[in-house]
């Protein structure tokens, strides 16, 4: 009976602490949590509990972030990702998350340092090589853009934004052969891929290929018939041709 009483007693407690812990955070930070805690002669035993309640809160936040984010509530998404990473400092997708984040709201350095955190957390995450990789190819930073791509492509070889990525670099430091090789794997790979047509078709068009370029921007129309650039090029191709 007695073993029964404690057994009852340690649930209890564990459920207290979760959401007190909750609560706590919710209210006062990380501070709030170790500083009331902190004095409970039993917290020892639980601290492994503790431990796994703020990861899952962090993961918790972050993934209420992302919904923020995704519905343009940009404060609130910052906030939570600054949570979670107090929470977990350790979690790589907060990182990556917030990374993306700053890069859409036009934050570029914020963005290099999130996502240089996350490959430092976890070197294997192949999202943040193709996500950093086509930030340093607009920041027109084209050695730093091919190093990246070259590790996603390693890494999730079935991915067609790593090749197209690679091609993109490649096709800035005029490396041209290449750079189509990358352009034709990335749209065997996804035959309904409208930036590798249009990157292809490009550089097509600037190697005098005007041929092979009309067959790809005509393929852009294809997938996006109101493409204004597409459009241009589609009629300037053609005319030129029939002359």
């Amino acid at each position: 009976m007695a073993d029964t009483d404690n057994i009852t007693e340690e649930k209890i407690s564990i459920k207290a602490l979760l959401s007190g812990a909750t609560v706590l955070f919710a209210m006062g930070g990380i501070g709030s949590v170790v500083t009331i805690y902190g004095e409970i002669s039993w917290i020892p035993r639980f601290a492994g509990v503790l431990t796994l309640c703020l990861v899952v809160l962090s993961i918790a936040f972050c993934n209420r972030g992302s919904v923020y984010a995704q519905i343009q509530n940009y404060s609130k998404a910052f906030f939570d990702y600054s949570r979670a990473e107090t929470l977990d400092p350790s979690y790589a997708s907060t990182y990556f998350n917030r990374a993306n984040l700053y890069k859409k709201t036009g934050n570029h350095e914020e963005a290099l340092k999130d996502y240089s955190k996350t490959v430092e957390i976890d070197p294997l995450y192949a999202d943040v090589y193709i996500n950093r990789g086509g930030l340093y190819l607009y920041l027109k930073r084209y050695t730093e853009a091919l190093e990246d791509s070259e590790k996603a492509v390693k890494l999730s070889s079935r991915n067609p934004i790593a090749y197209n990525n690679r091609g993109a670099a490649y096709s800035a430091l005029k490396k041209y052969e290449q750079a189509l090789a990358d352009f034709n794997k990335a749209v065997n790979l996804d035959p309904s891929y409208l930036l590798a047509y249009k990157n292809r078709g490009s550089l097509y068009m600037y190697l005098g290929k005007d041929k092979a370029s009309l067959e790809d921007y005509r393929m852009v129309l294809k997938l996006s018939p109101e493409d204004v650039q597409a459009k241009e090029y589609v009629a300037q191709l053609e005319k030129k041709m029939s002359e």
